[in-house]
């Protein structure tokens, strides 16, 4: 009598939930963008780096361009300092950008890129302007809000698009400590300015 061996279960494949395929193609597409630009990054090189095929970004997405709105928005939702109190934004603002805070660092690059491509430029500014300058200019009150909210991003995004041109090893050390103090300072000067009437 031959010997029967003992089914094996068939191994399951474990499902992943939609949200995490989702979270997933959104981190992969912030690194492309962000290290390549929107031009450069290809659909097929994000899923790949997401592990799920194309086909399944533009159904979740509709778009390249769709993906990367979602993708800057979601770098946007993740930065602390609109949570913060104003008078230490100065401090956690800087302290994003000198402390490897992920989502600042991506959300810069970008921005960087953005500047040559009119499709990524014009969904970049217009989240900036929505979902930045407008609310810290609410913030900050008066009738010369909206003009301090654009000072405001202009010194974040030139001192993190400098950091990213010539990044420095310890950004709280030497000279690059005394920049981190001048920029927690001028920024928080920023918000205390008193309002025009």
């Amino acid at each position: 009598m031959a010997s029967v061996m003992p089914s094996v279960p068939a191994k399951r494949i474990a499902r992943r939930s939609s949200s995490d395929t989702k979270a997933r193609i959104i981190e992969a597409a912030q690194i492309a963008f962000s290290t390549r630009g929107y031009a450069q990054s290809v659909l097929t090189e994000i899923a790949e780096s997401a592990d799920v095929t194309a086909p399944l970004i533009i159904r979740y997405f509709g778009s390249k361009e769709s993906l990367f709105e979602e993708a800057f928005s979601q770098c946007i939702d993740a930065l602390p300092v609109f949570d913060a109190d104003l008078a230490d934004f100065g401090k956690v603002s800087i302290g994003m950008m000198v402390g490897g805070h992920e989502p600042t660092r991506r959300a810069s690059g970008m921005i960087a890129h953005s500047i040559g491509d009119p499709r990524s430029r014009e969904i970049t500014m217009r989240l900036i302007k929505e979902r930045v300058l407008g609310p810290l200019a609410q913030s900050m009150g008066g009738g010369d809000g909206a003009a301090r909210a654009d000072l405001l991003v202009m010194l974040g995004i030139g001192y993190t698009t400098m950091r990213m041109i010539t990044p420095v090893p310890d950004p709280t050390a030497g000279e690059s400590a005394v920049l981190a103090d001048w920029m927690i300072n001028a920024v928080q000067s920023i918000i205390d300015w008193p309002t025009a009437s």
